[in-house]
């Protein structure tokens, strides 16, 4: 990739077809929904928890009562596709519980909380002392108000250079790909509708990153595997992502 360069007065924006916002306006935040999984290794997968009267609660339940329906639910409350079962979690002792044994979802509600199931919650002390907290695995297919994201921006194997540093005792490679003074917005979304990084970085060396700005991704914001050396990502936000 050849460099993409703009100014702090004016950055370069890289964003979809038809996005009315320009680099100077202010991106109107997305609203995320009241429900997550987090303690997994990505943002679609991990211990459910849902906000209620304003507070954060993970989930317990029985096993044996979810159904791939509930769990179905659960994903496309969080703006994915189909879901499993992902691992059972012991509980946090500082963190505030919600059991919902059955959730009782038909598979064709648009929320949690909508299935008839979850009028039986219960909340409290010792309500999930003997269960385990539910984790749920989501596909990476995203729901369709993500429709109009865009891709990202993709480096695999970019070019790098081999530079002599710290009195000529270290060698660093350093990338000949650059991002400076960059937004990369409304990201994370192929053309298939599965989920990807904003800004994902496959092997080789990262770019040189100054000033960069990722923001409303439909997923993460930035990914980095497997790096061939160290690297400095100066002065970035990353705004607003999962």
């Amino acid at each position: 990739m050849s460099p993409s360069k703009g100014t702090v007065e004016n950055p370069v924006l890289l964003t979809s077809q038809g996005d009315p916002l320009s680099a100077f306006s202010t991106l109107e935040h997305r609203q995320w929904p009241d429900i997550r999984l987090v303690d997994g290794d990505s943002p679609n997968e991990g211990r459910l928890q849902v906000q209620y009267r304003s507070r954060w609660m993970s989930v317990c339940t029985n096993s044996r009562n979810w159904t791939l329906n509930d769990l179905s639910v659960v994903c496309r409350h969080l703006g994915f596709g189909g879901g499993n079962i992902y691992r059972w979690f012991e509980k946090y002792n500082h963190t505030e519980q919600l059991s919902l044994q059955r959730p009782n979802c038909t598979g064709q509600e648009g929320r949690l909380d909508a299935c008839s199931g979850w009028d039986t919650r219960l909340i409290g002390s010792g309500t999930c002392e003997y269960h385990l907290d539910v984790g749920v695995h989501c596909s990476l297919k995203l729901g369709s108000e993500t429709a109009s994201y865009w891709k990202g921006v993709h480096f695999d194997r970019a070019r790098a250079s081999r530079r002599k540093r710290y009195q000529n005792r270290v060698d660093r490679l350093i990338s000949k790909s650059v991002l400076s003074n960059v937004v990369i917005r409304h990201a994370g979304r192929d053309r298939l509708g599965q989920a990807l990084p904003a800004l994902h970085v496959m092997r080789g060396n990262p770019p040189v990153m100054t000033n960069v700005t990722v923001e409303g991704s439909a997923f993460t914001g930035v990914n980095i595997s497997n790096p061939d050396d160290f690297f400095v990502i100066q002065d970035a936000k990353f705004i607003n992502n999962r």
